[in-house]
């Protein structure tokens, strides 16, 4: 039999550019295979071409306040999500607090701590879908 292959793929989806290049900066120095969306459709046009493991999305990225993305995700593709959250609103908070995420990170983004929490999702034997 054939071993497994395991791609670790993570979509970052983040509207700040400057984040988004760190977290995968990050991601790509820890060996992680990253892409990065600003919004929410060019995440969706990622999702649609290629296979992901992980996402991780900051909840201040369009389309992601509503929790549309989100849902989506869970709906059709069944891919574990990561939520980035920094200084926001408490009713905003209260509405990522209910999303059905893996883990909150804090931002800015740690790059070890990002990597790390990377890492514990994808040690998670998640199936490629």
């Amino acid at each position: 039999m054939a071993p497994r292959e395991i791609r670790h793929d993570v979509l970052v989806v983040d509207s700040g550019p400057v984040a988004r290049e760190l977290a995968l900066a990050a991601l790509a120095h820890a060996g992680y295979v990253a892409a990065g969306a600003g919004t929410a459709r060019q995440a969706l046009e990622l999702v649609a071409e290629r296979s992901f493991r992980l996402v991780v999305a900051d909840v201040l990225a369009p389309a992601l306040t509503d929790c549309t993305f989100v849902r989506w995700l869970q709906d059709n593709q069944r891919l574990p999500l990561l939520l980035a959250i920094g200084p926001v609103p408490d009713e905003l908070l209260d509405e990522a607090l209910a999303l059905p995420v893996r883990e909150l990170i804090g931002k800015p983004y740690v790059p070890a701590a990002l990597s790390a929490a990377v890492g514990r999702e994808i040690a998670v034997d998640v199936p490629l879908i």
